[in-house]
């Protein structure tokens, strides 16, 4: 996370959300926050822990992110 020297005007994209730990870090440093997951248990469970956190900088995808995003490109980063 340090490594991507996020700054608060960036869009970030984060390819495998688990358990959200992760997303909810980058929200804090970023404007948005785009993460995919493909499996559908680990992507509700983050989608309910990101809406308990009241974190709503963050777009949950489900879906094989091998490919990136581009609905929501460009990205500043990507984790």
């Amino acid at each position: 996370t340090q490594a991507l020297q996020v700054e608060p005007k960036h869009v970030v994209l984060e390819i495998g959300t688990g358990s959200g730990y992760q997303a909810a870090i980058l929200a804090v440093l970023a404007r948005r926050v785009h993460t995919i997951e493909r499996h559908r248990a680990l992507f509700n469970e983050a989608n309910a822990r990101f809406e308990s956190l009241k974190l709503r900088n963050i777009t949950t995808h489900l879906g094989d992110g091998s490919r990136g995003w581009a609905h929501a490109a460009p990205y500043d980063r990507i984790m």
